[in-house]
């Protein structure tokens, strides 16, 4: 919902309104205070629609409205802190540009990935007990709760191929 404090606002308004609503940390990140989502993107009502302040601040900067935006473009952040809206730290790009910085930044493997299930050392115990024992990828995909796909990627090191 719109707080009668934000109505009306033209988008320099809003710009400033939002920088207000900040606290900066140790990295020259400008943190937003107000709601964040379950990913930590701060986010707020404009125009009667959520949207992510990061885009809102990054397409203002750049000339542009959110509706002159393409919703396939992607804002990055060079800090890599979701709930930062410092115009110095937002880039627009695409996903493929924001896949390759995740890469370069080693955010994409193991455990730096945030979408990993099992530790470097449950790697090495996976290996290790599926070439001494007789236990199938099935058990061992039961005993660490993930699929035997997983498993397999593991083992033959079509996944985690950097640890030993």
């Amino acid at each position: 919902m719109i707080t009668k404090r934000r109505q009306g606002l033209n988008p320099e308004q809003q710009y400033t309104y939002f920088l207000s609503r900040t606290r900066k940390d140790e990295n020259g990140c400008l943190i937003w205070k107000d709601s964040i989502d379950w990913d930590g993107y701060g986010h707020t009502w404009i125009d009667g629609r959520t949207v992510n302040v990061h885009r809102f601040i990054a397409a203002h900067v750049a000339g542009l409205t959110l509706n002159n935006l393409n919703r396939h473009d992607i804002v990055r952040h060079t800090c890599d802190n979701p709930s930062c809206i410092n115009p110095e730290h937002l880039i627009i790009g695409t996903a493929s540009e924001n896949m390759q910085d995740a890469s370069n930044k080693g955010r994409t493997r193991g455990e730096n990935s945030p979408h990993h299930y099992l530790t470097e050392e449950d790697v090495r115990a996976i290996r290790t007990e599926y070439k001494n024992t007789r236990i199938t990828q099935a058990r061992l995909a039961k005993k660490y709760n993930v699929s035997q796909v997983q498993i397999s990627n593991v083992i033959t090191r079509y996944s985690w191929s950097h640890v030993e």
